[in-house]
């Protein structure tokens, strides 16, 4: 579904008072980052944002689900984006409290990435390349 700007510039609005942040379109939606770090889309006119297990737990609370799409081979679940209510999003400073929590479970989620070894490439036939 295509994006609504309306609906985008609102939210963008909603979160302006955390500096630093900035949309774009992508993959059918709207990604919004915070100083270039990737933690809320927009899909369908709801707003997700990055969840670690303590965020999910209080939106499932709140009755959020997690992010999903359709795709060729059916329904996509992303367990760590998780829906804000749609009635939060009226109140910016509740808004913003959930945001910063997204923040803080986006910078998690980075900083584990950062620190896993690359993975090894692998050769034809599923081979991992490199010296035996």
């Amino acid at each position: 579904m295509a994006v609504d700007s309306e609906f985008a510039r609102f939210v963008e609005d909603q979160l302006a008072p955390l500096g630093g942040i900035s949309g774009a379109r992508m993959f059918g939606g709207y990604g919004l980052r915070h100083d270039g770090l990737f933690f809320a889309l927009i899909y369908d006119y709801r707003l997700y944002v990055r969840s670690d297990e303590n965020l999910r737990a209080e939106l499932e609370a709140l009755g959020s689900e997690a992010f999903r799409y359709e795709a060729k081979r059916g329904t996509v679940q992303v367990r760590s984006y998780y829906e804000v209510p749609p009635d939060l999003l009226e109140t910016q400073d509740t808004l913003l409290e959930l945001a910063r929590k997204a923040l803080g479970a986006a910078h998690k989620a980075a900083a584990q990435k950062a620190r896993k070894p690359a993975a090894k490439k692998s050769g034809p036939g599923g081979r991992t390349r490199g010296k035996a």
